[in-house]
């Protein structure tokens, strides 16, 4: 069996979507030791809860509430020890069906916002001390915020005129592709 070279991966949002897929690939990676899901609501995480693998830890974060990503912090320190965190997977997004036609209440802008541009970097700052400590034992440590097409500058051109998902294209913007 190939010896594990990312020793530990955590992922947000990892109930559903792209980052339940992400956990699935990850636990069967051979080169993956420690798998951590997070999910807001362990117990209706039914698909994530089904996955069986000696890898797979979940544990609860609410990613907008920092008392819930220090639950999270101390929790995954215990699971990576000393050896710390090698990979953080910022994935959590919601998105609501708000069509711009004088009824998109500013509540549902702000917490689209703040789930998908806040909080990522608040838990990317709380988790910084297991990824730096990853990164002293083995050189590298990495942060991955993933964004979408949905938010690139580049493919604006191709968002649907009624722009449903203008809120959620805005929290998700890159200017990478440019």
């Amino acid at each position: 069996q190939q010896q594990p070279s990312m020793r530990s991966v955590l992922v947000t949002g990892a109930n559903r979507g792209i980052d339940l897929g992400l956990t699935r690939h990850l636990i069967s990676d051979p080169s993956v030791a420690i798998v951590i899901a997070t999910a807001r609501n362990v117990e209706s995480a039914t698909e994530l809860n089904n996955l069986k693998s000696p890898k797979l830890h979940i544990v609860k974060l609410e990613v907008v509430n920092e008392n819930s990503i220090a639950y999270a912090v101390a929790k995954v320190s215990k699971i990576v020890g000393d050896k710390g965190l090698d990979v953080l997977i910022n994935n959590a997004g919601i998105s609501y069906y708000t069509p711009l036609h004088g009824d998109l209440p500013k509540s549902k802008m702000m917490e689209i916002f703040e789930v998908n541009s806040v909080s990522p970097m608040l838990i990317a700052n709380k988790f910084y001390p297991l990824l730096k400590m990853a990164s002293s034992k083995k050189g590298s440590a990495q942060i991955e915020m993933i964004s979408s097409c949905l938010g690139s500058i580049r493919n604006s051109k191709s968002v649907p005129k009624d722009m449903h998902i203008a809120a959620y294209g805005m929290s998700k913007v890159c200017t990478s592709s440019l």
